[in-house]
């Protein structure tokens, strides 16, 4: 969003950058089981999950903190990564936080690396 979403919005709307707007979002990420069904009506219909999982992982895209965190992940998620997802030249690149995420306090990680291009 940072380096390549912004830059462009600002070079369309320069109006944006003037007025300090800043878009800005977050990614949530959970494991677990889900249902995926389709509602809608004909010709306009969405694909929704349903579950713990996407339950859990939609409000972890929603925390919106002070700093530059924008990807959250549970602990379950975490224990799953490569090392190669978890570390950068040796340093841990999630943070380890307790929250109250949908009224029930959890062990979340949190990042602000990204790979650049």
């Amino acid at each position: 969003m940072t380096h390549l979403v912004q830059p462009s919005l600002y070079a369309q709307l320069p109006n944006l950058k003037r007025d300090g707007y800043e878009p800005r979002m977050c990614v949530g990420i959970a494991s677990g089981s889900a249902f995926i069904a389709r509602a809608g009506v004909r010709d306009s219909s969405d694909l929704v999950s349903i579950g713990r999982a996407p339950n859990v992982a939609a409000k972890l895209s929603d925390i919106r903190e002070a700093g530059s965190y924008r990807s959250y992940i549970t602990a379950d998620v975490y224990k799953m990564l490569n090392e190669k997802s978890q570390y950068s030249k040796g340093t841990d690149m999630w943070q380890q936080v307790t929250r109250e995420v949908g009224g029930e306090s959890m062990v979340i990680y949190r990042s602000t690396y990204w790979w650049s291009f």
